[in-house]
């Protein structure tokens, strides 16, 4: 089959490997493993899982969100790939494209162990539309730069049950440091 065998050296150097080379056979082999002949192309598998309808299936669990651009439009965004020295007022000024009133509240995301900031934040805009003008914006080639840093940004609508901004919210000039 063509899977490579360890042979003792004592059995290497005795001469017995090349008369026992016939007999030796790997696990597979010995349990009567015979591998197909022809390896199946990534495109068929993609369309027979199509055909099956597991993407759709997948798409459509209830635990699932759906995510970036494809989520339902709403007034507040994800923004991601901050830089790490930013401020609420550069925020403001990059995705309300100069008109800081268009953003109404921007919430910076800290990592859970340590508090630190880590690039991202929640910004709420002024009204659906604006909010969707960021996202297409953010999306085209040159895309929505902020001190050197391309921003993703995309629609990140409430989940059930979830009160945002959170009780007890101040916003903060400036992300966290520790």
């Amino acid at each position: 089959c063509g899977v490579p065998l360890l042979v003792c050296t004592t059995c290497l150097d005795g001469g017995a490997a090349e008369a026992a080379a016939a007999s030796l056979l790997c696990p597979l082999c010995t349990e009567g493993y015979v591998p197909p002949s022809q390896m199946p192309t990534l495109l068929e598998t993609e369309a027979s899982a199509k055909r099956a309808g597991t993407d759709a299936a997948r798409a459509n669990k209830p635990g699932k969100r759906l995510k970036g651009r494809d989520a339902a439009p709403s007034t507040r965004l994800f923004v991601g790939s901050l830089p790490l020295v930013t401020d609420a007022a550069a925020v403001r000024k990059a995705l309300g494209f100069g008109m800081a009133e268009r953003v109404e509240l921007v919430q910076w995301l800290a990592d859970r162990e340590s508090n630190l900031f880590y690039g991202s934040a929640f910004v709420q805009m002024s009204d659906v539309a604006h909010a969707a003008e960021a996202v297409e914006a953010a999306a085209t080639k040159s895309g929505l730069v902020l001190r050197g840093r391309k921003l993703n940004v995309a629609f990140s609508p409430p989940r059930e049950a979830e009160v945002w901004p959170p009780k007890g919210y101040t916003e903060r000039e400036r992300p966290p440091v520790g």
